[in-house]
């Protein structure tokens, strides 16, 4: 039944990141700039899942059966992938009409629209972040088995997304069109719904009406190797790492932004650079909290370790923008080729390379921040 629940999982992942590509090219139709698309997306989707991870994780600690509150998630998360193109018609049509009416300038128009795109983009991401705290509890039933737990289901999570992020770019949008890759994830996630849906009939019929769900148990935790000298947090020591690991996503999120525009300037204004720079930055955070989860359980002073992790991040983002800079001649160079000497399969690898030079060490530093901070 777990490997089962695993595999869902990575494959929601890489839905997740279908949808997030298919509506940063829809999204570039309603903005006319793929900046302005790119940032909207970003902040949406990270509204979202921050949102969804603070709702929902309250609402499972409360006692509610993880498979079937992940099932409820994954259902609607499909809904909302076969409204999208409605939805953001509808904004497309408000901010048309509102710019008709009022004389609110660039800037004016720019605020307009991005505040009606986030409203409806920030729905389902909201969903989606609570995907992992559902099913990290359905797992994790004991407490020193966390932070092994918290890194290797963000890792799949993640590398699932890298997955989603490829297909969409490269495959999905180019043979199904763009709104039939999002139709496309949506009956995937329907499906996991649905999947995990028996599971947790067939699970709850085995247990008996009157027995209690394993995740609702109470379970003594065994002591493990790391827990035995590591110390207590005090509650002041918690909301340090809060306010760390909430100001290094923010720090994340703008060096993604920062990075994407730098790069995207000398690739191109396209979606398969979007595609390729998302995937870089996916797949150094998901071997980074792949790595530091065989260790985290064993490891001290925990909060010591984030502090050294987040300087880290700082001095390998200042050195990436000089590996930027040495990246232009390559892409001049590149630019000039024809098609008879660059084929695209060459032309799109040297771009991921590229952009993977630029971001692998410092986002693999930023995979091992949550699961520290957990």
């Amino acid at each position: 039944m777990r490997p089962t629940i695993l595999v869902l999982f990575f494959l929601s992942g890489a839905c997740g990141l279908v949808y997030e590509v298919v509506w940063m090219r829809m999204l570039t139709l309603v903005f006319g700039a793929t900046a302005f698309a790119t940032s909207t997306i970003l902040a949406s989707f990270f509204t979202g899942l921050a949102l969804g991870g603070f709702v929902f994780g309250r609402v499972i600690d409360k006692g509610k059966n993880p498979l079937r509150v992940y099932a409820l998630l994954e259902g609607g998360i499909s809904l909302f992938a076969f409204l999208m193109p409605v939805l953001l018609g509808i904004v497309t049509w408000a901010y048309v009409g509102i710019s008709r009416q009022f004389d609110v300038g660039f800037y004016g128009i720019s605020v307009i629209r991005f505040v009606l795109a986030f409203m409806v983009l920030v729905l389902p991401a909201t969903l989606m972040g609570g995907t992992l705290p559902v099913i990290v509890k359905f797992f994790a039933s004991r407490q020193e088995k966390l932070g092994w737990h918290v890194g290797q289901l963000y890792a799949l999570n993640t590398l699932g997304a890298v997955v989603g992020t490829l297909s969409a770019g490269f495959f999905l949008i180019l043979i199904l069109g763009v709104r039939e890759a999002a139709y496309a994830a949506g009956i995937v996630n329907l499906l996991i719904a649905a999947v995990v849906f028996m599971i947790h009939l067939r699970t709850k019929d085995r247990a008996g009406p009157a027995q209690e769900p394993a995740t609702a148990r109470k379970v003594s935790p065994s002591p493990q190797p790391g827990d035995a000298g590591r110390p207590e947090l005090s509650p002041r020591a918690v909301r340090l790492a809060l306010w760390a690991i909430g100001i290094s996503g923010f720090c994340a999120l703008a060096f993604e932004v920062f990075w994407t525009r730098a790069l995207v300037f000398y690739l191109d204004n396209s979606t398969h650079a979007f595609t390729t720079i998302l995937t870089a930055f996916l797949l150094g955070i998901g071997l980074g909290s792949l790595l530091i989860s065989a260790f985290i359980d064993r490891w001290k002073r925990l909060l010591g370790w984030l502090g050294l992790i987040e300087v880290l991040i700082a001095i390998s983002a200042v050195f990436a923008i000089p590996i930027i800079n040495s990246s232009i001649p390559v892409f001049e160079r590149m630019a000039g080729a024809s098609l008879d000497n660059m084929l695209a399969w060459k032309w799109m690898g040297v771009r991921f390379i590229n952009s993977l030079s630029v971001m692998l060490l410092p986002t693999v530093l930023m995979g091992m921040a949550f699961p520290l901070a957990t």
